[in-house]
């Protein structure tokens, strides 16, 4: 199965870097019947919000091992355990991603994003996993996109909370990146970083 008859051409760049087995595992991982918010729609909607994004200075590699990652940015996943997820997700990466390099730089990326370490990492992994940050928290700066994932994550969080329960989680954690005095890692977001703060407080404003 060919990468490109499954997501968009974004992705190109590592088609042919990955095992023959990778898109069918991929797959079946991201159709588990648990997953309503870290779907194959939410890896191809960051897929492209990044081939938007001007990284003609960054060297072949990092690109291509940016996008392996955010492929396998949720591959394993279980509902509230971030941690163990990213490790599970970067063993996945470096068992999946045949080109050394890029190998090498998705798989460093993934766990430093993980841990929240971002030390002793490979050239070119460290603004990798910045941008991996960053992308996790794009939709922010879509109001639309925001009320979306929001309502899909709190279908993914209801076998574990009410709805009462997940809001306060949510408030928690959306309280955390505000009070942070940048919201985005990278020069990619700053000029939405204020409309994706401002539609944040609106969501938490409206439950």
């Amino acid at each position: 199965m060919y990468l490109d008859t499954v997501i968009p051409g974004c992705f190109s760049l590592i088609s042919d870097h990955l095992e023959a087995e990778a898109m069918p595992e991929l797959l079946r991982r991201y159709e588990e019947p648990w997953r309503c918010c870290h779907t194959l729609e939410g890896v191809v909607y960051r897929g492209e919000v990044a081939a938007n994004l001007n990284l003609r200075h960054w060297r072949n590699e990092e690109r291509a091992a940016l996008f392996a990652a955010i492929l396998f940015r949720h591959a394993v996943y279980r509902i509230n355990r971030y941690r163990s997820n990213a490790h599970q997700s970067a063993l996945l990466a470096k068992r999946l991603i045949k080109e050394p390099t890029i190998r090498t730089l998705a798989e460093a990326s993934l766990r430093a994003v993980g841990r929240r370490q971002f030390t002793g990492l490979p050239s070119g992994a460290w603004r990798i996993s910045a941008l991996l940050l960053d992308l996790d928290l794009c939709h922010l700066a879509d109001r639309e996109r925001l009320d979306k994932e929001y309502r899909l994550l709190e279908s993914e969080y209801r076998p574990l909370m009410d709805e009462g329960e997940f809001y306060t989680f949510y408030e928690r954690e959306a309280r955390w990146h505000l009070d942070r005095s940048h919201l985005y890692f990278t020069e990619h977001f700053e000029a939405v970083e204020p409309q994706a703060r401002e539609n944040l407080k609106q969501l938490l404003d409206a439950h």
